[in-house]
């Protein structure tokens, strides 16, 4: 960097262009941090990845990225026991179900579930009355920190020239 553009900026001063540049640089870091947090965000049904946006250009050309899924705070930052209060209600589609020696129809009904609520797990269905304790993935956490600490960040800001 230029000692007179060190001068101007000790003033105060943006030379010509140098707002655009950083505007741009910024654009650029959004587009890394997102697409790290797109890597690292835990994929169960893939809603919460799809749930995950950028935004650019905002006042001063700073970035937002949200992810929108209900739970995605939850699985960011984790969070306490959560109990399940009132009831549940799941709506059970016509199935077939096999008995000894013979298969039956169940035609299409609810089910419903006072202070509990059917959660699928890795392990199959359960029937919980609370969400246990989570510590949080900290995906978009990790995402930010991996641009901003590890010397990535000012590969986005290529003022050599001035």
């Amino acid at each position: 960097i230029h000692r007179s553009f060190l001068m101007a900026l000790q003033k105060g001063i943006l030379p010509t262009g140098v707002a655009d540049k950083i505007k741009q640089a910024l654009t650029s870091v959004g587009k890394e941090v997102f697409k790290l947090s797109q890597q690292y965000v835990p994929v169960k049904t893939g809603q919460l990845k799809s749930s995950g946006s950028l935004t650019t250009g905002l006042s001063g050309g700073g970035f937002s990225i949200e992810y929108t899924a209900p739970y995605a705070q939850r699985i960011e930052s984790g969070g306490p026991v959560q109990k399940f209060k009132g009831d549940w209600v799941s709506n059970i589609p016509q199935h077939q179900r096999r008995l000894p020696g013979k298969t039956i129809t169940v035609r299409a009904h609810t089910k419903t579930y006072s202070g509990m609520k059917p959660v699928l797990t890795d392990d199959g269905w359960y029937t919980l009355g609370q969400v246990p304790k989570f510590e949080g993935t900290h995906f978009l956490e990790r995402a930010f920190r991996e641009v901003f600490t590890q010397k990535k960040l000012w590969k986005h800001f290529p003022f050599e020239n001035i």
